[in-house]
């Protein structure tokens, strides 16, 4: 396994060390040199003089450039404005964010090494597993190794690095859970959030709609020049992603089992290897039970175990009598009539013990010591033993037959494939040729883009396949059921951001709503400034930008939705609302919602012992992503944060972040 020289580097530890520093005292100089030349080992920044490295920068910023790769696919599928798509889900600024998860993850690690926390290694092999994609694995479901290493490779990665990296990301998720786990909802708590779904209240709105702010912008000039300096600045917004057309075939064993021959020769060399195993008969008994019990009755208390053992007394030497006893003393009432036989069965039928008890048994007639079952005491004769024994080969023959037909059918299915890839490298009519020779029905795809695909768990294993790792072979094979699947890409368009005249409409419109999605945010903060500090009333905020405050009806949390224009996440926002002098903010869809309380009737508090069990696991499960993001920002606060001038950014904001 791919685990094994991992785990026999560790066992060597110690003295690799001692040879790393010899090496080291004698190369020094050398050493040194080689050592500050590597540019990806460049501090960025360090946490509390821990450095974090150009390198593991550069690692998190592919993952959340992955990440904004994915979301502007939805964006421009769902006709959304990528900016803001991206800004709302916190990935505006790719760089800080990498830089932020780099501080974070360091922060979370010096806690690791602090506590001394260790991964086993069963639950580390298991983890690393899932943690790869499906092409890594081969169809009986082990790690293919070439597979895993080109997976390393195309990542820059060794295999210790990869490794090493997951068992750290392990320790550290072991901190977030213990974290996480150790929050505790105190009474006001749980009092303030009864109260929060109970009470009755009625809500001063405010809806500034977007499409007011957009109609404005609309009405305004955009020069040429303008709006090419944003489509510039933005122009991988309009990146077409790179497409691929594919051709498929399925595969299955049966179009090679007709060409396969099994001699007699091979079926009675498979049988005399396997007789002894996959067709050995199992010993079988047939067994007599006396059962007793563990009280004989209310009244006497007489101790089954006592009883037992008197009639085995009695019974050694007089097997003959055994049958007589059970009827007058069995307490089985299936069996005891019948002399207590239990028929003939093998190991994994009856009570364990008793069926250990039964095939100790040697002899006819031999009765064994007293048992505890689940039933009482008990003691066990043997009737009859069927020793064990193997079938023979023509009541197996045609099983072994189909065996090793199957077997090698798929072993040439699987060598054929190979040999049509492999050749398809100088010849790409290879896979037609052997689509001929084998009467496979092809398949053509449409240009699909990666991950492209709907919910058919079909187009998502070819799709994942086609762009797994920029493949340098454009043929490959998956398993789907019980079939191969044998694809090869036919064309690719490579991703290109298209001139501008082609996209100018959308550049345009795009400019608009950002502009747009600006305004009103800005006008969104001055009405709060106003009514916060200015201490201006909400109808007087919202006349300023010319905006009706809409007073709903009685709306209470806990009926599960909104009513009277708010949904029910908003409403859900706005219970939090105690008093007047508050004022909160809500985003639906592009609008905003500025939302302050105008009446209350508050719950009768007497009726929280109702629903405090239910209130303070909900509260532990909010409570686990409070006490992490606390426990972070606490490590943040007591950091030394230091970033150099190679860092991408400066004076970053390293507040918790959420998206690893």
């Amino acid at each position: 396994m791919i685990y094994l020289f991992r785990k026999e580097m560790k066992k060597w530890h110690s003295l690799l060390w001692v040879v790393f520093v010899c090496l080291a005292v004698g190369g020094l100089s050398m050493g040194i040199g080689f050592f500050y030349a590597d540019p990806r080992m460049a501090a960025i920044a360090k946490v509390n003089g821990n450095t974090i490295s150009a390198k593991l920068f550069q690692q998190k910023l592919g993952i959340v450039k992955e990440r904004i790769d994915h979301l502007r696919h939805t964006a421009q599928a769902q006709g959304l404005p990528v900016d803001l798509f991206l800004h709302l889900s916190g990935l505006g600024n790719p760089e800080q964010v990498a830089l932020a998860a780099c501080v974070r993850d360091t922060l979370l690690q010096l806690t690791v090494d602090s506590v001394g926390i260790q991964v086993n290694q069963d639950l580390f092999n298991e983890s690393l597993l899932k943690s790869l994609p499906r092409y890594v694995m081969s169809a009986d479901g082990t790690l293919d190794e070439n597979a895993y290493r080109g997976f390393l490779a195309h990542r820059r990665l060794t295999t210790h690095e990869y490794e090493d990296t997951h068992e750290e990301e392990m320790a550290r998720h072991a901190v977030e859970q213990l974290v996480s786990h150790s929050g505790h909802a105190p009474d006001y708590v749980l009092s303030n959030l009864y109260q929060q779904e109970h009470s009755r209240k009625k809500y001063a709105v405010v809806k500034v709609p977007f499409e007011r702010f957009l109609e404005q912008e609309k009405k305004a000039e955009v020069s040429e020049e303008r709006l090419m300096s944003y489509f510039k600045a933005h122009k991988e917004n309009y990146r077409e992603p790179e497409r691929r057309l594919a051709r498929y075939w399925s595969v299955t064993p049966e179009k090679f089992e007709a060409e396969v021959v099994i001699d007699d020769a091979t079926i009675q060399q498979f049988y005399t290897k396997e007789k002894d195993g996959l067709f050995r008969v199992a010993p079988r008994v047939q067994t007599r039970r006396l059962l007793i019990r563990r009280e004989t009755g209310a009244d006497t208390k007489t101790d089954g175990r006592k009883r037992a053992n008197e009639l085995r007394a009695q019974l050694m030497g007089k097997p003959d009598d055994f049958v007589d006893a059970i009827k007058k003393h069995s307490q089985d009432t299936a069996t005891a009539s019948g002399g207590g036989l239990i028929d003939f069965f093998d190991k994994g039928t009856l009570d364990p013990a008793f069926e250990r008890a039964a095939f100790r048994l040697k002899n006819t007639g031999e009765i064994s010591p007293v048992i505890t079952t689940k039933e009482g005491f008990e003691l066990v004769q043997l009737v009859e033993r069927i020793p064990a024994s193997s079938k023979s080969l023509e009541s197996v023959k045609g099983e072994i037959e189909e065996t090793l037909r199957t077997k090698k059918a798929l072993r040439e299915m699987k060598s054929a494939v190979s040999l049509a890839i492999r050749e398809s490298r100088d010849n790409p009519e290879a896979f037609e040729t052997f689509a001929k020779k084998h009467s496979l029905k092809a398949h053509n795809t449409d240009w699909i883009a990666r991950g492209e695909t709907g919910e058919d768990e079909f187009d998502a294993l070819l799709n994942e396949h086609m762009f797994a790792d920029k493949r340098k072979s454009k043929a490959g094979t998956f398993t789907h059921q019980d079939d191969l699947v044998v694809f090869q890409v036919k064309e690719t368009k490579q991703s290109f951001v298209p001139p501008f005249e082609e996209v100018r409409k959308k550049a345009l419109n795009d400019h608009q709503e950002a502009n747009a999605d600006k305004k009103l945010l800005a006008a969104v903060d001055t009405m709060r400034q106003s009514f916060h500090q200015e201490k201006k009333p909400l109808e007087e905020v919202s006349k300023t930008y010319d905006l009706d405050v809409k007073t709903t009806g009685w709306l209470k949390l806990a009926n599960g939705e909104g009513g009277d224009g708010l949904s029910f996440s908003i409403l859900k926002q706005a219970s939090a609302l105690s008093n007047q002098q508050q004022l909160t903010k809500a985003r639906e869809e592009k609008d905003y919602y500025l939302i302050g309380l105008a009446e209350i009737e508050p719950a009768d508090p007497a009726a929280l012992a109702g629903s405090r069990k239910r209130l303070k696991a909900q509260q532990a499960e909010t409570g686990k992503r409070l006490s992490l993001e606390a426990f972070i920002a606490s490590l943040q606060r007591h950091a030394t944060i230091e970033t150099s001038d190679k860092a991408p950014i400066r004076g970053a904001d390293f507040g918790s972040q959420d998206f690893f």
